[in-house]
């Protein structure tokens, strides 16, 4: 049986700060905002870790 494709949000910390600057700013902003720059299998972001660091012990 297959495992299901994960799936994870990434976003710099940096643009997250301004978000957050920006909504605190804003006097109408309420509620719940998404801040995700773009969505990224957890197999590639291994595969892209392995490559920067290639003696830890990564899961299959």
């Amino acid at each position: 049986e297959k495992d299901a494709v994960i799936y994870s949000g990434m976003v710099d910390v940096r643009d997250l700060c301004e978000a957050l600057v920006l909504l605190f700013e804003k006097a109408e902003a309420s509620g719940r905002y998404i801040c995700s720059a773009h969505h990224l299998r957890a197999s590639v972001l291994v595969e892209k870790l392995k490559g920067m660091y290639p003696k830890y012990n990564y899961p299959d």
